[in-house]
């Protein structure tokens, strides 16, 4: 799906020439100053096509209550993870170990499963569980990050104790 954004939004043309088109509904990893610079490695985002001027690019978002959306630039070194389902296929098993680890599937959020995924399988994470409590903490710091971009960079490393996002366990 791709959408159009109303004329209410503008980016710089050098910007949008440093934008990239990225799958729809994808899961990305992009650097990110905020999350560099407080210790979160880099952005797990999932992405939406829009078109900018008659040209179509992905916009990156973490999830959130508010959502923001970010340009995925070509110098944030995107690195496609997958969309939610080839995820989940290629990782069946653990997938579903995930799931009932999370509480069962009324109780997961597929940005945090993906998260998950992405720490067991890359970040050297061990068990299910213990990677559900990770994940979850890590999207609350995302979710955080993205909506307190410019405290987070100009005050890190943040003291996620004292925002009440200390260790998951």
């Amino acid at each position: 799906m791709s959408a159009s954004l109303d004329s209410e939004y503008s980016y710089a043309a050098d910007l949008i020439a440093q934008a990239v088109a990225m799958p729809d509904g994808a899961f990305i990893e992009v650097d990110d100053l905020a999350f560099g610079a407080n210790g979160m490695g880099r952005k797990i985002a999932q992405t939406q096509l829009v078109t900018i001027d008659g040209r179509t690019v992905s916009m990156a978002y973490v999830e959130g209550d508010p959502v923001s959306y970010d340009l995925v630039l070509n110098r944030d070194r995107p690195e496609l993870l997958g969309t939610y389902a080839e995820l989940r296929q290629c990782h069946v098993e653990m997938h579903d170990r995930l799931v009932q680890a999370f509480g069962g599937p009324r109780q997961i959020s597929v940005h945090a499963t993906v998260i998950a995924l992405v720490g067991l399988t890359t970040r050297g994470l061990t068990d299910e569980r213990h990677a559900a409590a990770w994940a979850r903490l890590h999207l609350r710091r995302s979710a955080w990050l993205v909506q307190h971009r410019m405290e987070a960079i100009t005050d890190a490393p943040m003291c996620w104790a004292e925002l009440g996002f200390g260790d998951p366990e």
